[in-house]
């Protein structure tokens, strides 16, 4: 199998890096080369108006007690072009209004969220596809 768990999860921590890096000031920078390198144009073009949307209502991300990313891939089905991680993330941080206060519906702390990314290679480069909630990402942690 000539797949590197190595490179995909990289792509994977490039990918949240981009999604934090963009969403943590008011207004959002979604102009960051990383959604294009790291993302696929689908997934890109339906999760940034998202963003985009929580950034004019003056919404951020603030990484407050920090955010602690856990992936690994799995075996199986696995091929040279694709690849789901599970994470089990422990996310500590927390939606802000633009005068540092919390977001309506925000709770602090930190919370122990289980996800499903499913990565495609696109001519030689691993972007994310796809993600979905996936409680038993986090039952073997």
């Amino acid at each position: 199998f000539t797949v590197g768990k190595g490179e995909v999860i990289e792509a994977y921590l490039m990918a949240k890096l981009t999604r934090y890096r963009s969403t943590d000031s008011v207004p959002a920078t979604l102009d960051d080369t990383g959604w294009d390198l790291y993302y696929t144009d689908a997934l890109a073009a339906d999760i940034l108006p998202l963003y985009q949307e929580f950034s004019d209502q003056g919404v951020y991300v603030d990484l407050d007690l920090g955010v602690v990313l856990r992936p690994a891939v799995v075996e199986d089905p696995r091929t040279n072009t694709y690849v789901i991680i599970l994470d089990c993330v422990l996310d500590g941080a927390v939606a802000r209004s633009a005068d540092g206060e919390l977001a309506p519906g925000a709770t602090p702390g930190v919370a122990e969220n289980g996800y499903a990314f499913a990565l495609i290679n696109e001519d030689g480069t691993w972007k994310v596809d796809n993600y979905s909630d996936e409680v038993s990402a986090c039952a073997s942690r």
